[in-house]
């Protein structure tokens, strides 16, 4: 990925440009390679601040089309994740600044949305507790539902009774998502209710 010099304007943030480097792609449809590109477009991305100043990286998502079968698709974007409008830097930072402060103060300072923000939250924290492995297995474990975006989206917190400690947090709610986490455990036979 390469990107262009940040480019400042009368307003208070910086805006730079970005492309991926490659000049050839997988077809996800035939498997192929191909060079061939078809058009390009612009996605603006929010990006973790600098002195003070919103930073906004315009990537520029280029389609190729398919020498071999000539589908059309848009290149990966590894980088940012696919649909995501900001980068992977800015929703680590505001994950781990609204776990220092209010939802509504980190998400006025940054000037997002608290459904984002909240977003981030369970993502920082699903990371930290998959950094820790589950070394020993409780006899006692309950479940706890929690809204992240204003009851549309729910996660399920496992958690170690017997310590009083978060073991894992599981993205959605249900009965399969919280099964395929037991199921993972090294003896889920050790776990009595």
């Amino acid at each position: 990925m390469t990107a262009a010099s940040p480019v400042q304007h009368n307003c208070p943030n910086f805006e730079v440009t970005v492309i991926y480097r490659r000049g050839e792609v997988t077809c996800p449809t035939c498997g192929r390679v191909t060079t061939k590109e078809h058009d390009r477009r612009q996605q603006v991305k929010q990006d973790r601040r600098l002195r003070d100043k919103a930073v906004f990286l315009t990537l520029v998502k280029r389609r190729f089309r398919c020498l071999w079968c000539g589908k059309v698709f848009t290149e990966q974007d590894e980088v940012f994740g696919s649909k995501r409008r900001s980068s992977h830097r800015f929703r680590e930072y505001v994950g781990q600044e609204a776990l220092r402060q209010t939802v509504k103060r980190t998400a006025r300072k940054e000037e997002v949305g608290e459904g984002l923000l909240r977003r981030c939250i369970a993502e920082e924290i699903g990371k930290r507790l998959g950094a820790r492995e589950a070394t020993e297995i409780p006899e006692f474990m309950g479940l706890d539902e929690f809204s992240v975006s204003g009851r549309r989206l729910y996660h399920t917190a496992i958690c170690n009774l017997v310590k009083g400690e978060v073991m894992e947090v599981v993205e959605e709610q249900g009965r399969q998502k919280v099964e395929e986490y037991l199921d993972k455990l090294p003896d889920p036979e050790r776990v009595r209710g």
